[in-house]
């Protein structure tokens, strides 16, 4: 039984820590990487909940990276508006570096 209660107390030190890191780095600024980031992390942008990181996340296994942030529009419920809301705090990494530099 101690032990059942200990990974209890785990898991929920587990769930504390990421929303807590969650809310910290969105905070900060730091930019989520779309092409990287779980259903957890897409869910601290803003308008994204469980259904639209889900989508996020299929879309991304079924056609590949993002090549721009502006690609997210594709996924089927993320539109303009959102991507307006979304833009700041979004990357897909390296790819965007690269696309920057040559812009």
């Amino acid at each position: 039984m101690k032990a059942v209660r200990m990974v209890s107390v785990l898991v929920v030190l587990g769930m504390f820590l990421v929303v807590a890191g969650a809310s910290v780095a969105q905070d900060m600024g730091t930019r989520i990487d779309i092409n990287t980031a779980d259903e957890a992390a897409l869910r601290t942008l803003t308008q994204i909940g469980e259904v639209k990181a889900r989508a996020i996340v299929a879309y991304r296994m079924e056609h590949g990276s993002f090549k721009n942030i502006n690609d997210i529009v594709a996924v089927p419920g993320i539109g303009e508006k959102i991507f307006e809301s979304i833009k700041d705090r979004i990357t897909v990494g390296m790819v965007d570096t690269e696309e920057k530099k040559q812009g």
